[in-house]
């Protein structure tokens, strides 16, 4: 508790620092400390992004042999089980990408520790105007739908959520993004805004990276 109050501190200290710089408006310290925070992991997910997409190449490779094994054990799931261990192991895959998983935890304290930082910022601002946003502190339903359609374009580029399915499942987190930021307060939309086209150049450049190989299958 101490940690993440310490974290939340720091955060607010450096919306108030940087509101001095944009002349007092809060909304542009939020937006531009969102984007500060989310360059500075950028590597991080970067990383764990193109290690997501190996994996999944790598499984999409793997699918004649599953189908194979599935054949073969059909009427024996603990040998289905256990071929399939396997065969992971062959390949030098693990059952559970803990690596991924770990990465995805280590984003938590930032994320909630934004969010109590904007709302200690707010509670106790007397201007929190924005643009067309008159008061930060309550939710918008214009930024929530931009918010929305930045979270439906970063699943539609990103390479890891390509094919029908998978595209679909990308498009949960825009309409949880919805739900939530409808009864969120502007200011936490911000955040997700500025995180959200951070998001998006990540996308970009993992798929840039991705079209050389994609080309030179299709050409095969």
């Amino acid at each position: 508790m101490g940690i993440l109050s310490g974290i939340v501190d720091l955060l607010a200290g450096g919306v108030f620092g940087l509101s001095q710089v944009f002349g007092g408006n809060l909304g542009w310290a939020i937006l531009s400390l969102s984007v500060m925070l989310r360059l500075a992991y950028l590597p991080l997910t970067y990383r764990r992004a193109r290690r997501a997409l190996h994996r999944r190449q790598q499984l999409a490779a793997l699918q004649p042999a599953l189908s194979h094994l599935k054949n073969r054990y059909a009427d024996d799931p603990h040998g289905l089980a256990t071929a399939t261990a396997e065969l992971f192991k062959q390949q030098g895959l693990s059952m559970f990408d803990g690596k991924f998983v770990l990465g995805s935890l280590l984003q938590l304290p930032v994320f909630a520790g934004m969010y109590a930082a904007v709302r200690q910022v707010l509670a106790t601002a007397t201007s929190s105007g924005f643009l067309w946003i008159t008061n930060l502190a309550r939710p918008d339903r214009s930024l929530a739908l931009i918010v929305t359609a930045l979270l439906i374009l970063i699943g539609l580029v990103n390479p890891n959520a390509s094919g029908d399915s998978s595209r679909w499942l990308a498009l949960v987190p825009a309409g949880l993004g919805l739900v939530i930021l409808v009864k969120l307060s502007a200011g936490f939309g911000l955040y997700w805004f500025g995180s959200g086209m951070v998001n998006f150049l990540e996308a970009l450049l993992l798929k840039r990276r991705t079209m050389p190989s994609d080309a030179a299958v299709s050409g095969t």
